[in-house]
C-alpha cells in the first residue's frame, strides 16, 4: 500500500467513509470496490493506486478504526477510583465516540460479529492489545474500600466483570440483525445505567 496518508484529507476521508459504509452494509464478500469509488467520487485507478486489492483496503480500515478508537475513546476514559463511575463514563464516552465516528464504530461492530474469519493474526493481535488496554483502564487502581466490608472485593470485581461481559455478549446478539445507530443505542445505554445502579447497591457500602 502506498502512502495513503499523503492524499489530501478531504478526499482520503471520502474514500474511508465510503469503504466503511460499503463493508458495513454488505459484508466483506459482497462489498464492491466499484460502489466504493462511485460513492467516494473517485476513479477506480486512484483506489488501486493506494490499495492492491479489496482485502488490503479492508485491513487498512480495521487498523484505522483501532487507531482512532484508542485515541478518541480509550484515552479519554475516566480513571476515577469508583469502579461503577468508570462504567458510567465508558457509556458516556462510547456515545460521544459513536456520535463523532459512527462509520468506524458500525464497521468494527460488524467485523467483530461477522467478519473475524477475514482477519490475519497481526490484526487479531492488535485487537487483543486494544482489549487488554481497555481492561487495564477499567480495572486498575480501583478503590476497594468502597465495597461492603463483608465482601471479598477481588471476588466481587470478578463477578462484576462476568456480569458485564455477559451483558455485552447479549447486546452483541441483539445487534446482529439491527442497524447500529446512535439513536437506537441510547436505549441500551439507559438500560446499562440501570444495571450499574443495581450492581452498585449490591456491592457497595450503604448501597450507593
Amino acid at each position: 500500500m502506498k502512502a495513503f496518508s499523503n492524499l489530501e484529507v478531504e478526499k482520503r476521508q471520502k474514500i474511508i467513509n465510503a469503504a466503511f459504509d460499503e463493508f458495513t452494509e454488505k459484508g466483506y464478500e459482497l462489498a464492491s470496490t466499484n460502489q466504493i469509488v462511485k460513492n467516494a467520487g473517485i476513479g477506480k485507478g486512484m483506489l488501486f493506486y493506494y490499495f492492491t486489492n479489496k482485502h488490503e483496503l479492508f485491513l487498512f480500515l480495521i487498523e484505522y478504526a483501532i487507531e482512532i478508537t484508542e485515541k478518541e475513546f480509550l484515552n479519554k476514559l475516566s480513571d476515577a477510583p469508583d469502579l461503577f463511575e468508570r462504567f458510567k463514563n465508558v457509556a458516556i464516552q462510547k456515545l460521544a465516540f459513536l456520535t463523532q465516528y459512527p462509520n468506524a464504530m458500525n464497521f468494527m461492530a460488524k467485523v467483530m460479529i461477522n467478519e473475524a474469519v477475514q482477519l490475519d493474526e497481526t490484526i487479531k493481535e492488535k485487537i487483543r492489545v486494544l482489549e487488554q488496554k481497555t481492561h487495564q483502564r477499567l480495572y486498575s487502581t480501583i478503590d476497594t474500600d468502597l465495597f461492603r466490608e463483608e465482601i471479598d472485593s477481588e471476588k466481587a470485581i470478578k463477578i462484576i466483570q462476568w456480569a458485564f461481559r455477559g451483558y455485552e455478549e447479549e447486546i452483541t446478539v441483539r445487534l446482529q440483525n439491527e442497524n447500529i445507530d446512535v439513536r437506537n443505542l441510547e436505549n441500551y445505554f439507559a438500560e446499562f445505567h440501570e444495571y450499574v445502579g443495581v450492581m452498585k447497591k449490591a456491592f457497595y457500602k450503604g448501597g450507593h
